[in-house]
C-alpha cells in the first residue's frame, strides 16, 4: 500500500484490491478455507451470552402482551412480539453474530476476508415484519387520521 499514489479514491482503491484479489486466485497452487469465530475460545459463547441476557427482556414483555391480550384483543400482543422479534435481532446483531473467515493463499500472495455469518432466514423474517408494520402504519394513518381531524374541526 506504499507505493499506491496518495490521490487514490476509495473507489479506485477497492477497484484496485478486487484486482489483486483476482490475480490471486488465479494461481496454480490455489489453496481456499474457512472457518468461524477464530478469536472467542468457544464459537456459539456470544449466542449463549445474546440468549440468556434476553430471557429478562422476554419475560417483561410476555408481561406486558399478556396485559395488552386481556385489554385489547389480541392486538398489543401483536404489537408486543413484533417489538420483541425487533429487538431480538438487533441483540443478536450487535452481539451474537459470529465472525466467518475466508482464505486464499497462493503463490501470488494471501487474502483474507471477515464478514458476518448471518443466517439467511433472520433477514427474511426482519423483511416480513417490516411489511407488516408497515401496511399497519398505513392502515392505522388512513383509519385514525380522518378521525383526528374531525375531532380538531369539531
Amino acid at each position: 500500500m506504499a507505493y499506491l499514489p496518495f490521490y487514490l479514491t476509495p473507489e479506485e482503491f477497492e477497484a484496485y484490491q478486487e484486482e489483486q484479489e483476482k490475480q490471486i486466485k488465479q494461481g496454480l497452487h490455489t489453496h481456499e478455507w474457512s472457518c468461524h469465530n477464530i478469536e472467542e475460545p468457544n464459537r456459539y459463547g456470544a449466542f449463549q451470552f445474546t440468549v440468556l441476557s434476553l430471557i429478562p427482556v422476554a419475560l417483561m414483555m410476555a408481561y406486558v402482551g399478556y396485559i395488552g391480550y386481556i385489554k385489547l384483543n389480541g392486538f398489543a400482543a401483536f404489537c408486543v412480539l413484533v417489538l420483541f422479534c425487533t429487538l431480538t435481532y438487533a441483540w443478536y446483531l450487535t452481539v451474537g453474530v459470529d465472525n466467518h473467515y475466508r482464505y486464499v493463499l497462493s503463490e501470488f500472495g494471501f487474502v483474507q476476508k471477515k464478514n458476518r455469518a448471518e443466517p439467511e432466514w433472520v433477514n427474511k423474517v426482519m423483511l416480513i415484519i417490516a411489511w407488516v408494520s408497515a401496511i399497519g402504519c398505513l392502515v392505522a394513518v388512513s383509519v385514525a387520521g380522518p378521525m383526528a381531524l374531525a375531532v380538531v374541526v369539531y
